[in-house]
């Protein structure tokens, strides 16, 4: 209620006007989105290596699951997907994924 009359009179239409979309800023955003996806796929390979290797082309779709669901789902559920479809997929332990998981992100912390 108190939202609304906040906004009540506010033209909501101005700023859409100045700060609208640029379509053209959403293919370089996307692909730089999935450059940055592939370097944590090659992050993974290699973290994953002493355990099974796995080829970059077969982990890419794997590491892009566990980030769609960290974006859908609460309290990084993606890290668990992405475990349970690593044992599906290569028969790699989910122990063992979450706690390279974990590395990951002590790693991307340093970084």
């Amino acid at each position: 209620m108190s939202l609304y009359l906040a906004l009540l009179g506010l033209d909501m239409a101005k700023p859409a006007r100045i700060f609208g979309p640029r379509y053209v800023w959403l293919i370089p955003g996307v692909l730089v989105y999935f450059l940055a996806v592939w370097a944590r796929t090659w992050r993974w390979h290699y973290m994953l290596g002493p355990l099974k290797p796995v080829p970059l082309g077969r982990l890419f779709p794997i590491v892009c699951i566990g980030y769609m669901g960290n974006n859908i789902y609460p309290a990084r559920a993606g890290e668990i997907i992405r475990s349970y479809v690593l044992k599906r997929k290569e028969g790699i332990s989910m122990s063992a994924s979450l706690a390279y998981g974990h590395r990951q992100s002590a790693c991307s912390m340093a970084w």
